[in-house]
């Protein structure tokens, strides 16, 4: 089932909602948890150098996983091509 309600709305909302539709059902109490979001989200408020940082060491595990340095770049292109023109057309 379609979210009907716009793009800023946290997505979990959508599969309380549509819980039936969908078979999510992990959330229980819904207004628990968006207020338990909103809190979290006021306190990550980190400085540039903390965000560069999580960004390096994430890079650093990809790699180390050898998911980076890509073998084929160009692979899955046309497929991000086509998604691209579905989602810029709405």
């Amino acid at each position: 089932m379609y979210c009907d309600r716009g793009v800023d709305v946290i997505h979990a909302e959508c599969r309380v909602r549509n819980a039936g539709q969908e078979g999510y059902s992990m959330i229980q109490n819904y207004k628990r948890f968006r207020d338990f979001e909103k809190e979290l989200l006021k306190r990550k408020n980190r400085d540039l150098a903390q965000k560069y940082a999580i960004l390096e060491a994430m890079y650093e595990e990809a790699i180390m996983l050898g998911a980076f340095p890509l073998k084929n770049p160009m692979e899955g292109v046309e497929t991000d091509v086509k998604i691209a023109k579905v989602v810029n057309s709405v």
